[in-house]
């Protein structure tokens, strides 16, 4: 198939929306690089031609960097976050945050940040009465 999707989250009751913070996930793909369309002895044209590990990898590190593991140190600051902050906190400060170290102005970076929480109150909070979890700092405080 091109496309599973499993809902596999429990929820208390059916008398609300549940919001689910915490999946784990699958990517799977097809990742073809060609880069001669004749067959070449490798004691030949090695150095010529570019290899076709050295590309895929160099694509790769595109998603993540094996270095430092940089796309899954975001996801975790994220759901740290969310968990210790609550929704309403973490994603403004992660979405400016994110947008800033890539480049983007503080100006637009706040901007940003801003738009995300308009999202979230007036999508969740308004339209849905979506109840957010408790975060863990404010729990642990009453």
């Amino acid at each position: 198939p091109s496309l599973v999707v499993c809902l596999d989250s429990g929820c208390i009751d059916y008398d609300r929306m549940w919001v689910t913070t915490s999946l784990r996930g699958l990517v799977m793909g097809r990742l073809t690089v060609e880069i001669v369309t004749d067959g070449l002895h490798s004691g030949d044209v090695s150095g010529m031609v570019p290899s076709s590990f050295c590309i895929a990898r160099s694509l790769l590190e595109r998603i993540e960097d094996a270095r430092t593991g940089e796309i899954l140190l975001w996801i975790a600051a994220l759901v740290a976050g969310i968990l210790l902050f609550g929704f309403h906190v973490t994603l403004p400060l992660f979405t400016a945050g994110y947008a800033f170290t890539y480049g983007a102005g503080w100006r637009v970076a706040l901007l940003l940040g801003a738009l995300a929480e308009g999202y979230l109150y007036l999508v969740f909070d308004e339209l849905l009465h979506v109840l957010w979890p408790e975060p863990l700092l404010l729990s642990s405080w009453s």
